[in-house]
């Protein structure tokens, strides 16, 4: 199975851990956004890496640099918790504020070759319910709200948890 467009997405791999430099990248695009991520403990570099491991190297998922046109990476994004014939959209954030759509094009980019390319009928993902900028990007490419699900037992925050529609 061939991987998504080398010209918009290109696969995270653990050869990351042998630059620093994109390492802190990403990190400090996790920090500068932490209030939309469910996890809201201290981001340090060991911490990080210690992620990356345990939650994206160690487990059925995929993360991608989503790359602009000159090569740069500008954000990420990825898919998790394939289950029979679902899967989540996960882990999208734009770290760098260039290439207008570009972050549309590659979700476009993933959703197609993960159902031309994998076992999957159906997309999901979830998305703290306050992130209404994120909602609107996510309506616009096909997303339909479904419900909001707690995110841990005893936190006030909430996913709303939404399903792609071919149109």
């Amino acid at each position: 199975m061939s991987l998504p467009s080398s010209k918009i997405l290109r696969l995270i791999t653990p050869t990351i851990f042998n630059n620093r430099k994109e390492i802190l990248r990403m990190m400090r695009w996790r920090i500068e956004n932490q209030q939309y991520y469910a996890s809201q403990s201290k981001i340090t570099e060991e911490s990080f890496r210690n992620w990356l491991v345990e939650h994206v190297f160690g487990k059925q998922r995929l993360l991608f640099w989503v790359i602009d046109e000159k090569g740069n990476s500008i954000g990420h994004m990825g898919l998790n918790q394939f289950k029979g014939i679902s899967c989540e959209i996960d882990n999208v954030l734009r770290g760098v504020n260039r290439g207008k759509g570009r972050m549309t094009k590659a979700l476009q980019v993933l959703m197609r070759w993960t159902i031309k390319n994998a076992p999957i009928l159906e997309l999901h993902l979830r998305v703290l319910s306050t992130n209404t900028h994120a909602i609107a990007f996510y309506k616009n490419n096909g997303f339909v709200p479904l419900r909001l699900v707690m995110v841990k037992k005893g936190s006030p925050l909430r996913f709303l948890k939404m399903k792609y529609y071919e149109a």
